[in-house]
């Protein structure tokens, strides 16, 4: 009751004394009091479980089934359904402790023994051996197994597919947990249309459920809901998934409205994903309105709640976000005041835990510069560039493949800012080394890097025109050149590029030539929040037993907010 609520710390706490009692009576009665010991053992390792203490929870659960081994020695056939269920747990402690091998070991054993009750009473023990699939497919998830998580999933939604026909109203809410989190895996293992029909059956398994008991599992409704836009989305069904996206926050507001210490963390996340998917639509009014409302739910949740970065890292985030959308609506005064709150804290957060927010504080800082820039602020916009180099040539030297790409990107934007200071020498010579940089990331991936590679180029020669340095800005112009011949075939989108390089060529460098203006090939929005996400898509626990969220896949795009 008290878990259910929240309150799982004292939750524990009576756990842990009925544990006690239960030991002491243990010497009384043992065969009475013995399985109540590893019954309170069980509770206890869930319970810690779903507070983090992993280590303490393998303890209780390993002796939980210790003692029930012994117990169904003793007594064949007493305590077997108890056994299985012990195993289930000590599986699932085994796994957050990253012992997945083991874990899946033993989850093998539960659902063979349950295996062995269902043949004897299915409906007794149906539903306890659909959770322990659901455990069994966890495990195999984590070591790579996609098809056996995908099969064991499927039988445990077979099982309650089974129960709910015979007894209606007691099962529906379990099958739709499950449906969801069969969308969630078939996605992972590259099925979107089958995921999309799985999220959706769930969707509208809930629906019905909460037109018949309006309270009912209100907060894995929102939960399907908010798969259902994602796989909508990838499917370009952009009205459908934003109508979804709006159902959920919706509920989240029932939720929050109700309970804010549990659930407005859910709120603020669920209305960040509303905004960006507004902004994707081209709702840039609304999704400021929306995502101002986030980050006042955030600010709520840090002053209640100051030891916890994972909230200030999502305002972070998401005033980020908000920065980038307000500069799209011309609010340029508040989209700076916006970026410079979310640069201040992921500094911040980057001297408490660098390897963690480093990228995100490096992104932060090139968005804020870029709207500097706009604003005329070169000197300031200069600085924030210089700072964020700085830290892409730390992460580049243990990372080359994902930040050599940022730093070459944020070399050629700075060079341009040298350049509106008038500081040419240093712009040339900043140009020349994102130059090199996208030649050797242009020569391991063509395709990808070239016309960033073309593009630096062309910035290099306009700057050496620049000073006067005529002969070297025709040697770079011809490369230039070639390099955008070899990309026009593929990429017919560059042919204005290549006309204005050959136009650069023929000219007399020093005078009419077509600027490509430094180009900035700023890549905005880098930085949005990844906390209150890394743990979404979260799979419902099952009754009365601690079960694990189910993750997505990170976005290919490079962008660390799965929902952009």
């Amino acid at each position: 009751m008290l878990d259910e609520i929240g309150r799982t710390e004292d939750a524990l706490t009576l756990a842990e004394e009925t544990l006690a009692l239960h030991r002491e009576l243990e010497w009384v009665r043992p065969r009475i009091h013995g399985a109540k010991v590893a019954g309170s053992l069980n509770n206890v390792a869930v319970l810690l479980g779903k507070l983090g203490r992993y280590d303490l929870g393998l303890l209780a659960a390993e002796e939980a089934v210790d003692l029930y081994r012994e117990l169904e020695r003793l007594h064949p056939g007493t305590h077997t359904a108890d056994f299985a269920m012990s195993l289930n747990n000590l599986s699932n402690s085994l796994r957050m402790l990253g012992r997945s091998d083991e874990a899946l070991a033993t989850s093998i054993v539960a659902v063979k023994i349950h295996r062995v009750l269902l043949r004897e009473h299915f409906h007794a023990h149906g539903a306890d051996l659909a959770t322990y699939l659901c455990t069994l497919s966890q495990a195999h998830e984590e070591l790579g197994h996609t098809d056996e998580a995908v099969g064991a999933l499927e039988e445990a939604i077979r099982i309650h597919r089974r129960l709910a026909r015979t007894e209606p109203g007691s099962y529906e809410d379990s099958l739709a947990g499950y449906l969801n989190d069969l969308a969630v895996l078939l996605a992972s293992a590259g099925r979107p249309k089958e995921a999309l029909r799985a999220v959706g059956e769930s969707v509208d398994a809930y629906r019905s459920l909460r037109q018949k008991k309006p309270e009912f599992r209100t907060r894995e409704f929102a939960t399907a809901l908010r798969n259902q836009a994602d796989h909508l989305m990838k499917r370009g069904r952009s009205t459908p998934a934003l109508k979804a996206r709006r159902e959920a926050v919706a509920l989240h507001r029932e939720l929050a409205a109700a309970s804010p210490d549990v659930h407005l963390a859910d709120l603020a996340t669920v209305l960040h994903e509303l905004g960006a998917q507004l902004a994707g639509a081209g709702r840039a009014d609304q999704a400021i309105a929306v995502l101002a409302e986030a980050c006042a739910a955030y600010r709520a949740l840090i002053e209640a709640n100051p030891d916890v970065p994972a909230y200030t890292e999502a305002l972070a985030g998401c005033l980020n976000n908000l920065g980038a959308w307000l500069a799209d609506l011309g609010r340029l005064t508040e989209a700076i005041d916006a970026s410079k709150k979310s640069v201040e804290l992921y500094r911040g957060l980057e001297r408490k835990a660098a390897d963690i927010h480093l990228p995100y504080f490096a992104a932060a800082l090139n968005n804020h510069a870029s709207r500097l820039v706009i604003a005329g602020r070169i000197k300031e916009a200069a600085e924030h560039q210089r700072e964020a180099i700085a830290v892409y040539r730390r992460l580049a030297v243990d990372a080359p493949d994902g930040y050599l790409p940022l730093l070459a990107t944020t070399l050629n934007d700075y060079a341009a800012t040298l350049a509106d200071l008038r500081r040419g020498d240093r712009a040339v010579a900043t140009a020349a080394e994102a130059v090199a940089a996208f030649r050797s990331l242009a020569a391991a991936e063509p395709a990808t890097h070239g016309p960033s590679f073309a593009q630096s180029l062309a910035n290099y020669a306009f700057l050496l025109a620049e000073l006067g340095r005529t002969p070297d800005a025709i040697i770079v112009g011809q490369e230039t050149v070639r390099q955008y011949r070899q990309l026009v075939d593929a990429q017919r989108d560059l042919l204005p590029k290549l006309g204005a390089a050959l136009k650069n060529l023929a000219v007399d460098l020093g005078t009419e030539r077509v600027s490509p203006r430094v180009s900035r090939m700023r890549r905005r929005r880098q930085g949005e929040s990844q906390s209150l996400v890394s743990g979404r898509r979260r799979r419902r626990s099952s009754a009365g037993r601690w079960s694990t969220p189910r993750t997505r896949p990170a976005s290919a795009s490079g962008c660390p907010c799965p929902w952009c």
